[in-house]
């Protein structure tokens, strides 16, 4: 008898740069998904204590997705990545406002 193709998985590292390359997109999700219940409550005219607690809601399950990301062993290390890059982009954005703080506050610029 034959045995059955195993399918190839990828390595940790290319989890990890996968991980990195798609930081921004979820940035970017991630805060479509945080901001859409009060969009949506103002739309609706629904208090702004209903909105805002759907608001927590959101922010809590998109933690939870991600804690769950790092624990299962299949979605660690893109999760990781994710992290990394985000990481990256905060170190940044730190030093393109010190770059700028430094601009405005030189007289002879």
């Amino acid at each position: 008898m034959t045995q059955p193709a195993r399918r190839r998985r990828l390595s940790n590292v290319a989890r990890f740069w996968i991980g990195v390359a798609l930081c921004i997109p979820v940035l970017f999700l991630a805060g479509l998904l945080v901001s859409l219940p009060s969009v949506v409550g103002n739309e609706l005219n629904l208090p702004g204590e209903l909105s805002g607690l759907a608001t927590f809601g959101m922010s809590i399950g998109l933690l939870a997705t991600g804690i769950l990301g790092l624990v299962r062993e299949g979605t660690r290390f893109i999760v990781v990545g994710i992290l990394a890059g985000l990481a990256i982009l905060f170190v940044l954005a730190a030093g393109a406002c010190i770059v700028l703080l430094a601009g405005l506050g030189n007289p002879n610029s």
